[in-house]
């Protein structure tokens, strides 16, 4: 009986299943744009495409309509991360079975895509600007997790079955001991093995990821102050009365508060009763005087359609930060499908190879290439994905600390 060559096509449909099954973060945040893309389209690393947000509603009273008009905004995502598993096997290898081909040479590659895929994911948590629990301890009851369902209320996230909370190993450990009372193994065992899925806990679908980021404040230094009343709408704060001319005094993902600026629910426009939080969104230098200018998400509304804070930070008002300088803490990730959304796109195909393929399943873009080089007598091969991770509606997401 002849031998039958396993082709590139074949490789590439079990390549992404096992890549798929693999996955935990990446499976549970926005995929909308799978929908929306084009067939036989091509990207290069750097393309941008744009990707529909969900479109929100507000809810109105009484027997009167009030239409809404409804935009649908797109948002810009570019497709930077290219990551790839490069590899050499001979020839003969291509007659084996699928099964064996895949458990020698599949499934290790296929793990290390769906891991950095995973870290990738997981890195969008410092946009994130509502953080809980304490930083450098890990949550180990069930009232840190239902402090992540409480701010997701807070904001009005939607409440339905797409509330995920990714947890470090760490925290798996610390929650299963706590919760062990209140846990069924046997009514949760197909869960556990087949989607890594540890529970249902206080409205969030509790998974492990060991790609859990972690995240290192900054230097900080001196009594930080508010520098002048910012612009209803404003993404900066002038500050003051920091420790002068130094690097790093934040980095991007730091979290503070200011004295006496509370959040507002975006539905009711009421007060939480909790000090609005603010992310640094790029990394801080104070010059000379001491003064830094921070990036900061959510823009500060404090009137208008937008409104997310109950007033406008004072002159000379406080800054507290999350945690201490230069702490390096764990940020586990607690999110409604809609705050993420992860773009993965079809590379291009080379000419002049001799062994390629691409491939799409449930919206993953793999692409296999081999090529043969006479110099060496060796024929290296890589299998690629491209995509692109944005945070699309922070407020729909919270970290844990750890």
């Amino acid at each position: 009986m002849s031998n039958v060559l396993l082709t590139p096509n074949i490789i590439m449909k079990e390549s992404l299943v096992i890549l798929e099954n693999m996955l935990v973060a990446a499976r549970k945040v926005n995929r909308a744009y799978e929908n929306q893309n084009k067939p036989n389209a091509t990207f290069k690393r750097g393309d941008t495409v744009n990707v529909r947000r969900p479109n929100r509603f507000t809810v109105s009273s009484g027997a009167a309509l009030a239409v809404q008009d409804i935009t649908e905004v797109s948002v810009p995502v570019v497709v930077n991360k290219q990551r790839h598993v490069d590899f050499t096997f001979p020839t003969k290898d291509l007659t084996l079975i699928i099964e064996e081909f895949s458990d020698r040479y599949l499934k290790p590659a296929m793990a290390a895509l769906a891991n950095q895929i995973d870290f990738d994911v997981l890195a969008e948590a410092n946009n994130i600007y509502n953080i809980v629990g304490t930083a450098g301890v890990t949550p180990a009851n069930f009232a840190a997790l239902a402090s992540v369902t409480r701010r997701l209320n807070e904001e009005a996230a939607p409440v339905d079955e797409t509330r995920t909370l990714i947890i470090d190993p760490a925290a798996e450990v610390t929650l299963a001991d706590a919760l062990k009372a209140n846990f069924n193994p046997t009514g949760n065992i197909s869960g556990i093995f087949e989607d890594a899925q540890i529970a249902k806990v206080a409205g969030l679908s509790v998974f492990m990821d060991q790609n859990v980021n972690l995240h290192t404040n900054g230097q900080r230094g001196g009594v930080p102050l508010v520098n002048g009343a910012p612009a209803n709408g404003s993404t900066s704060l002038v500050t003051d009365a920091w420790t002068a001319a130094a690097a790093n005094r934040l980095k991007t993902g730091d979290v503070f508060t200011i004295a006496n600026v509370f959040a507002v629910n975006p539905q009711s426009r009421q007060t939480t009763g909790v000090l609005r939080q603010f992310v640094a969104t790029a990394d801080a230098a104070s010059d000379g005087a001491g003064n830094v200018t921070i990036s900061v998400s959510p823009a500060m509304f404090f009137s208008g359609a937008l409104q997310n804070i109950d007033s406008q930070p004072a002159d000379n008002a406080p800054l507290t930060f999350f945690g201490t300088a230069s702490q390096v803490y764990t940020n586990n990730l607690g999110f409604h499908k809609d705050a993420i959304t992860l773009v993965t796109v079809p590379l291009e195909m080379p000419a002049g190879v001799h062994f390629a393929a691409r491939e799409t399943y449930k919206g993953i873009n793999l692409r296999i290439v081999r090529q043969y080089t006479i110099a060496d007598d060796q024929i290296p091969t890589r299998i690629d994905v491209l995509y692109g991770t944005k945070t699309i509606y922070p407020e729909l997401a919270c970290r844990l600390a750890g």
